[in-house]
């Protein structure tokens, strides 16, 4: 079983389905997937037991996807770039703090590669 559900990729990846909401894109949806791994592991100890942690990579996580919905209700091409931008740097902050785990101690390294592996299909 993987370490997260990435429930909602095939939906996204679907040639029929239209974009009406930032909940198709599937870069929001893989974002969200990230967040929600992200959430799992820090409720667990050992990392639910270092608060500054938990609630930067939370926040981080959610930074993609809000940047990726903002982008979206924004609707005009020509602001397109900045949120993108904008998220991708965040990626590279949460990927920065999967390796900041794992040499902690909170992600064993199946685990880190797993959530690894999802931060890079987010991009």
């Amino acid at each position: 079983m993987p370490f997260f559900d990435p429930g909602g990729i095939d939906r996204a990846s679907s040639p029929d389905v239209q974009v009406e909401s930032f909940r198709d894109l599937e870069a929001w949806l893989l974002a969200d997937d990230l967040r929600k791994a992200a959430i799992a592991f820090t409720a667990k100890p050992p990392a639910a037991l270092d608060r500054d942690y938990c609630a930067e990579i939370r926040k981080t996580c959610s930074s993609v996807c809000r940047n990726l919905a903002e982008r979206f209700g924004r609707r005009r091409p020509s602001q397109f770039l900045p949120f993108v931008v904008i998220a991708l740097g965040s990626l590279a902050e949460v990927q920065d703090q999967l390796v900041d785990a794992t040499q902690r101690g909170y992600l064993t390294p199946a685990e880190f590669e797993s959530l690894w592996a999802l931060s890079n299909r987010a991009r």
